[in-house]
């Protein structure tokens, strides 16, 4: 019988993980982390400092609750933290993005790699006189379009979630190219926000910004670059 182990992270990430050039190397790194958490966990209810709730406490419901507390589920993580190294916690924290991840998402990151750079803009409002201007409709970029994701108008959506997690950012600067730029202020939802500025008296104001892959970014894209064994 297939040892569970081998087949864990399953589903969406663990598909990812074997496309990815490396991801079997990977797979097996959290397979040996996950294993010593399990371990610790196992150790802390061996001492009777963990214990699952009564059956008899236990609320019925149509949802599936975990078998932890919140609180239990902290204190593993503590201990677990104890014991890992810089390594396995970096490990971790690269397996959590994955799995946080959607494939378009995995798209635009490999786009970005190599130190690919893309134009993006926001579209800014604020008086008439350009004061106090905020961003009304941000990371409108063409990643999306040239990474080919299955649903381009989420780019900005993507972009976000990647931002959140430290993988990509925003130079100030902009791309000597003009011309990306140009056919995103032509982007329809680009023009209607203009315009409803324009009709609400608002002034507008559109900034030109590049999008690259940061440095936690190509650390994780490196990671995961291992030569398969």
């Amino acid at each position: 019988m297939k040892n569970p182990q081998e087949s864990w992270p399953s589903g969406t990430l663990g598909r990812m993980l074997q496309r990815l050039p490396g991801g079997r190397r990977v797979q097996r790194r959290l397979q040996k982390i996950r294993h010593r958490v399990l371990e610790a966990i196992d150790a802390q209810r061996d001492d009777g400092d963990v214990a699952p709730p009564p059956a008899s406490h236990v609320p019925h419901s149509s949802l599936s609750l975990p078998a932890l507390t919140p609180g239990e589920m902290l204190r593993q993580l503590l201990t677990a933290s104890q014991e890992q190294s810089r390594e396995q916690a970096e490990s971790l924290f690269f397996h959590t993005v994955l799995r946080s991840l959607t494939p378009d998402q995995a798209r635009i990151l490999a786009a970005l790699s190599g130190g690919s750079t893309y134009a993006l803009i926001h579209v800014m409002a604020g008086s008439r006189l350009g004061l106090g201007m905020r961003p009304v409709l941000e990371c409108i970029t063409t990643v999306g379009k040239n990474a080919g994701v299955s649903c381009p108008d989420l780019t900005p959506v993507y972009v976000q979630g990647l931002m959140a997690w430290g993988l990509v950012e925003i130079d100030s600067t902009a791309l000597p190219d003009l011309l990306p730029y140009e056919m995103l202020e032509t982007d329809t939802r680009v023009r209607a926000t203009v315009e409803r500025l324009k009709q609400t008296g608002q002034g507008n104001r559109i900034v030109r910004r590049t999008l690259r892959m940061s440095p936690l970014g190509e650390r994780l894209w490196t990671t995961c670059q291992f030569p398969e064994a």
